[in-house]
């Protein structure tokens, strides 16, 4: 693996742990908040329609029970509703989605009020569908993922244009120190103008290379010695 890669990929890693885990926050959150709220709309209706229902379970009039409840049917969502009296028998249902999915019920106790005391008389069950909900959540993922193909691909050619500046730099340097350890003293990788560190390393490598070497000097400077005193010994 390349310096480039060692250096994006650990990072890219990260946004995309950071990114998937704040994608799920926030849809079950909106799925939290969105059920929280359907649920709460529901109690509220079965118990309007249970104030409004109980007096004729109160005066056993099965047939106005359950045109009273086929009201509930106008309630966005609605799937089912039943009323049944105190012992749990069945007085009325309805029946309006069958093939609704996913759902949620509510249950509310139907309550007979007469001179200043309250009695159960019944219970009123009501179940509604999820769908709005789970389309909204579906949609909210879809955005989400496609947000997050985008985070990344930003963010992947960011890293990569931010990463070429230091390790382009680091491989022609590298080029030139190669070369310049070969005897090749006429590279120039356009590094000498660079006010960074970069720069500052090639320059003193590249001075350094071109000025001889001292143990060569010394070597040669020894060499020629004895060669003088031979000479010497062997003149008339």
């Amino acid at each position: 693996m390349s310096l480039r890669m060692k250096l994006i990929a650990p990072v890219s890693a990260l946004v995309t742990v950071l990114a998937v885990i704040f994608c799920a926050f926030l849809i079950y959150q909106q799925y939290s908040v969105g059920r929280a709220s359907l649920e709460e709309n529901a109690s509220t209706i079965a118990q309007l329609q249970a104030s409004a229902i109980a007096p004729s379970v109160w005066g056993m009039d099965n047939r106005e029970v359950e045109s009273i409840l086929r009201g509930l049917a106008a309630y966005p969502g609605f799937v089912s509703g039943e009323v049944t009296d105190a012992g749990g028998k069945r007085l009325a249902r309805i029946d309006a989605n069958a093939a609704a999915g996913s759902t949620l019920s509510q249950s509310v106790d139907i309550v007979h009020v007469e001179g200043g005391k309250s009695q159960t008389i019944g219970r009123l069950s009501m179940t509604v569908s999820t769908a709005a909900l789970d389309r909204a959540v579906h949609q909210q993922v879809s955005i989400g993922l496609i947000a997050f193909v985008l985070l990344i691909g930003l963010t992947g050619a960011g890293l990569w244009v931010a990463v070429s500046h230091v390790t382009s730099p680091l491989a022609q340097l590298a080029g030139g120190m190669r070369a310049l350890a070969h005897g090749d003293r006429s590279v120039n990788i356009g590094l000498v103008d660079r006010t960074d560190e970069i720069g500052a390393r090639w320059r003193r490598r590249s001075t350094f290379f071109a000025e001889p070497q001292p143990n060569a000097t010394s070597s040669k400077s020894r060499n020629c010695v004895p060669a003088k005193n031979k000479r010497l010994a062997t003149a008339p």
